[in-house]
């Protein structure tokens, strides 16, 4: 269509200069004859094709001097401006389909877009899906009150540190019986499924941590800690995500639950219903020789109205 948009245009364009042209010859040949000049005779054979209908109306009358003032080759010449007007509209009208048509297109492509994008997006949304089963990496980190306690405590921190993973375990264990429990002996890691429990699940780990820490802090210990979570699709990959988690674990990012950005991204679809949110990290104590990166940390923290 809208290559015969521009034909039609360009034909219109055509015909208007063609009738423009027209119309100021049958002036100029009026002129002519009005002063009767050599061979008007001749010529107005070429002009009465079109003036004749017009001469029955508009008779040729005779002036002074000799003037003729014959009126049909004028009319003749104003209505061929008629008709130029008319294909300067039929011009405008063309360009005026010209321009529906590309927002027709436009709006054609922008709805294909749409569709398109949103068949990406459920397929993403459907790949997101696929992580189903998630990981926690807990790491505590334990000193005295002050150096005074440190001096008489009859409690050692490596045997304090050593006792808080096996109660965190033990606890672990009986409140996540679907869960595997694993003490690493200077971390916990644990692992399994069930997105739609997270909110429990994450509520026993912290309960969990705040119990160790009361425990502590009667043998005058305090007790630092760091959860790092991250998400994979099946539970074979438990281990790399170990890896990256304790690698990740070197960060120092302590009194904090962080997470993955792939754990995010399953997260982000069940976050509305969850009484936690994820947060950017909003700053880095890594330096630029670190051998570590926290670009692909994010802080899970509880959301404020979601609280019970």
């Amino acid at each position: 269509m809208k290559e015969l948009y521009h034909k039609l245009f360009i034909a219109f364009q055509l015909l208007k200069v063609l009738s423009l042209a027209i119309a100021a010859f049958y002036f100029i040949f009026w002129f002519y004859r009005f002063f009767n000049l050599p061979f008007a005779d001749f010529l107005a054979f070429f002009f009465d094709l079109c003036a004749n209908p017009i001469k029955n109306a508009f008779p040729t009358t005779q002036v002074e001097n000799g003037h003729i003032a014959e009126y049909a080759y004028f009319i003749t010449g104003i209505i061929f401006l008629g008709i130029v007007f008319l294909f300067a509209r039929l011009e405008d009208f063309m360009i005026v389909l010209d321009r529906r048509y590309d927002i027709k297109d436009i709006v054609k492509k922008q709805m294909l877009q749409e569709k398109v994008n949103k068949e990406l997006k459920a397929e993403a949304t459907a790949d997101i899906l696929g992580f189903s089963y998630f990981s926690v990496y807990i790491k505590l980190k334990i000193d005295y009150l002050n150096e005074i306690i440190a001096s008489t405590n009859a409690v050692k921190l490596p045997a304090a540190e050593e006792r808080g993973y096996a109660n965190l375990a033990c606890l672990l264990e009986q409140w996540l019986p679907n869960f595997k429990i694993y003490n690493k002996k200077d971390s916990i890691f644990i692992t399994g499924g069930g997105f739609e429990n997270f909110d429990d699940i994450m509520t026993y780990i912290l309960e969990g941590v705040k119990t160790i820490r009361i425990q502590n802090n009667k043998d005058a210990i305090k007790t630092e800690f760091l959860i790092i979570i991250d998400a994979q699709t099946n539970p074979e990959d438990s281990y790399n995500s170990y890896k990256k988690l304790s690698v990740m674990g070197q960060t120092g990012y302590f009194n904090k639950a962080l997470v993955t950005s792939t754990f995010k991204a399953r997260f982000d679809l069940i976050k509305d219903n969850s009484k936690f949110m994820t947060d950017i990290l909003g700053y880095s104590i890594l330096n630029n020789s670190s051998q570590y990166n926290d670009s692909d940390i994010f802080v899970l923290k509880s959301r404020p109205n979601k609280i019970t």
